[in-house]
């Protein structure tokens, strides 16, 4: 099978991914999850125009020209406290009442002083500053109006979105189900957390990469265990997986003569239509499916499983949830150091720490760069991508880069 190019790698993968049914969630279940309908607000919010600050309702053309050597003092005729539905005190000019913050707006009054601009005494405010019309008064529906959409279909649910729900009284929310994730292990090599480690082997530190890669982006993973360098171990893993939306295995999708992951497909009655793509790190990287099981055969070195992971994984685990975004950004940096490449014919992606300074980005890599050096991954918020055909980059040069860790930036 001749090698893809990323681009057409992904592609490739979306046009399989099947989006899943729906189901109802508790709105504080919601965080994190694609909403699967437009949420349109059934109410204002605020739902009454309300005052923004504890102080006096006043009209404020009585405070004209006020200031600390020039007050104004008006009469306080009554109070309105939040929370509580008042009989309605109109006030006329030459008036105040006396307001907490969320309480309703009084008939005739067109501002709000705030309490740190007066001092009261004997039911008498002293205003010591002019006050402008319609200052310090939240307007109902100011936030949100009713009718208005507020959580579009397809968007991921954040706190805030979470607080709107609860803000309109809406209990349960239509998303879409979290696709299980198998996640597989594969190598004769590879030996659990906390066993004691002999000469040549290694520590399994891929699956559990992924299986937090998975939740991160909304999935339930699934860890099926290690799959030994042999069809029968591989073959017993792929059918243990079976009944996941998605399967991910780590390793064993090379040429050597122990990789027996495409055999092993094949043998389970997937179709392969990924072998080899064009991209360093994830050169060998397999995309099969079989009916609607997804199946990701990831390289075994740890950055070009989590890149690879990335790159082809993460959309299609966010398309099967109905998301609308499902690449990371892209964005402009100036490189702080020169880089240097082979001509391979492949894209690259580089590893890289972005930072921004008098609002424009800049990017330098994390360092060494070997497929097996995960704390390069683990310090770096962003990728720096170079197309086949760009093989040097001089300090002070352009360079595409793809955040990857926002909260880095």
């Amino acid at each position: 099978m001749t090698m893809i190019t990323p681009d057409g790698a992904i592609a490739t993968i979306l046009t399989h991914v099947k989006t899943l049914p729906n189901e109802k969630v508790h709105f504080t279940n919601a965080l994190n999850r694609i909403c699967a309908q437009d949420i349109i607000s059934n109410v204002n919010i605020p739902y009454h125009t309300n005052s923004a600050m504890d102080g006096y309702a006043i009209v404020a053309a009585d405070t004209i020209h006020a200031s600390k050597d020039n007050p104004v003092t008006l009469p306080v005729v009554g109070e309105y406290q939040a929370g509580i539905i008042p009989t309605p005190i109109p006030i006329t000019a030459g008036q105040a009442i006396r307001i907490m913050t969320g309480a309703p707006i009084p008939p005739g009054a067109d501002a709000i002083v705030e309490k740190e601009a007066t001092t009261e005494e004997e039911n008498r405010v002293t205003i010591f500053r002019q006050v402008k019309k319609g200052e310090n008064i939240r307007k109902a529906g100011e936030d949100l109006q009713q009718g208005e959409c507020i959580i579009t279909k397809g968007t991921r649910i954040t706190a805030a979105m979470v607080g709107l729900l609860a803000s309109m009284g809406i209990v349960t929310v239509t998303v879409a189900q979290q696709p299980h994730v198998a996640v597989i292990a594969t190598g004769d090599e590879i030996e659990e957390p906390g066993t004691p480690l002999q000469e040549g082997l290694v520590i399994n530190s891929n699956a559990y990469t992924l299986t937090s890669l998975v939740r991160e982006y909304g999935g339930i993973p699934h860890y099926i265990g290690i799959a030994r360098d042999t069809l029968e171990s591989s073959t017993h893993a792929i059918q243990q997986a079976l009944s996941a939306n998605i399967i991910i295995s780590s390793g064993g999708v090379s040429e050597g003569k122990y990789d027996f992951i495409i055999q092993a497909l094949r043998q389970s009655g997937f179709t392969i239509l990924v072998e080899r793509i064009a991209m360093k790190p994830g050169k060998p990287c397999v995309f099969a499916h079989r009916e609607n099981t997804l199946y990701f055969g990831l390289p075994g070195n740890p950055v070009s499983s989590m890149v690879s992971f990335i790159e082809f994984v993460r959309p299609a685990m966010l398309a099967m949830q109905g998301a609308k975004v499902l690449h990371k950004p892209k964005i402009t940096a100036i490189c702080q150091e020169p880089i240097k490449r082979k001509n391979d014919g492949r894209t690259h992606f580089i590893r890289g720490i972005m930072s921004f300074e008098n609002g424009q980005a800049f990017v330098r890599i994390t360092g060494p760069q070997g497929s097996g050096i995960l704390r390069s991954m683990a310090l770096a918020n962003c990728l720096i991508i170079l197309p086949p055909d760009r093989l040097t980059v001089n300090t002070g040069e352009h360079v595409l880069v793809q955040l990857i860790n926002h909260s880095e930036v």
